[in-house]
């Protein structure tokens, strides 16, 4: 007899606009890639349903069986209520997940990211195995934001709200049976403290989608970004890349574009717009749903993100894309990848800059990264025996 997964959510995975949701819709075509008896069932919140192509589209390529939806609604007046209350603001929006009714009783449990973590208060799931899939160490996310706060008063209640995330991250680890990491480094962190509860999971990616080495049909020096455009690490790395980057390889090389691809979740791109306007060397494309043919394009794929925890990502879709990668240390963070064997690792300005002209003139270092890039991926990103081990 098969066992009984339940996989929540904080938000629809697909499609897979953020980090965050890719990492939930590649763990769900892992689970689906592997002989492990167990039937999948999916728990989602969000503002509104997600669609019913994407609902098909995850009960035929990742094995789901139901998919269930909880809407989530913003409230005003319990948002200033949480403001004196133990827990933090967000657990406000997911409260719904502790009344959640199933239909039957699962053996495991699978918390996707911090803020689903409300199911944990569900009366009607104690029986279940609790597993929490760690995509950053939220604590430390949150407080890299401060310093991006211009507003003081917000600067305060950013940080009250984080004595309680610290609190609230300590629950939640305690509570459930195994932690997961997306990040070696958090992986590393967190085993001191914790022991074996803590597993190191890299985000599964899947071979068939690896992307050769290909600059014989790019004639053009373009440099690309990939990521959502609404979060302010995502926002201050591009202003950082715009404002001290551009213009220098602009003046280098004159036939130079800059593409910036991303979701924008509804929000507000005017900041965006500001920045770029009359530059004829930028290209923007918002909410692109197949992005194989702006991945074709880029001769150098960046990652100039000066914040943020977990693992990013976009620096592993670059090289999946057959892309050659200038990141800086904080967008490598976790990936395990390594300078000048996998990718190029520059903080500094200059270096940044210097290794982006690198990478648009040097063909034969760019195949040697993107090679062995993809190699290590392939090594340490497309495990399926660690499943066996977890849900065990």
């Amino acid at each position: 007899m098969s066992k009984r997964l339940l996989v929540v959510c904080p938000f629809a995975c697909y499609p897979s606009t953020h980090g965050g949701k890719l990492d939930i819709y590649n763990s769900l075509i892992q689970l689906a890639s592997v002989e492990l008896n167990i039937c999948v069932d999916l728990l989602y919140c969000d503002y509104e349903k997600q669609s019913s192509a994407a609902d098909s589209h995850l009960k035929k390529y990742a094995g789901i069986n139901e998919i269930h939806f909880l809407q989530i609604k913003k409230n005003k007046f319990l948002s200033l209520l949480y403001l004196f209350y133990y827990k933090p603001n967000y657990s406000m929006l997911y409260r719904c997940l502790a009344d959640f009714k199933p239909e039957q009783q699962y053996d495991y449990i699978l918390i996707h990211g911090f803020h689903a973590d409300s199911i944990l208060e569900n009366v009607n799931l104690t029986s279940a195995r609790f597993f929490y899939r760690m995509h950053n160490y939220e604590y430390a996310y949150s407080m890299q934001k401060i310093p991006l706060e211009k507003n003081l008063l917000m600067k305060l209640l950013r940080l009250y709200d984080n004595l309680k995330i610290k609190f609230r991250e300590k629950w939640l680890i305690a509570k459930t049976e195994k932690v997961l990491c997306i990040s070696s480094e958090e992986y590393k962190f967190f085993s001191a403290s914790y022991g074996k509860k803590i597993y190191f999971l890299p985000t599964y990616l899947d071979t068939s989608k690896f992307v050769s080495f290909k600059n014989s049909n790019k004639p053009h020096p373009i440099v690309l970004f990939v990521g959502n455009l609404f979060t302010l690490y995502n926002k201050e790395a591009l202003i950082w890349y715009l404002e001290n980057i551009h213009g220098r390889i602009k003046s280098s090389i004159s036939d130079y574009k800059f593409i910036i691809a991303g979701s924008t979740a509804g929000s507000d791109t005017k900041w965006l717009q500001d920045i770029i306007q009359k530059d004829k060397h930028i290209n923007v494309y918002f909410n692109v749903e197949d992005m194989a043919a702006i991945y074709q394009m880029a001769k150098v794929f960046v990652n100039p993100m000066q914040n943020g925890a977990g693992v990013k990502l976009k620096t592993l879709d670059g090289i999946i894309n057959g892309i050659p990668v200038v990141s800086t240390t904080v967008g490598a963070s976790g990936t395990g990848l390594s300078h000048r064997a996998h990718c190029l690792i520059a903080d500094s300005i200059n270096e940044f800059c210097n290794a982006v002209i690198l990478l648009l003139q040097d063909a034969s270092l760019a195949r040697s990264l993107v090679d062995n890039g993809q190699q290590y991926l392939k090594e340490k990103f497309c495990s399926l025996a660690i499943l066996d081990t977890i849900y065990d």
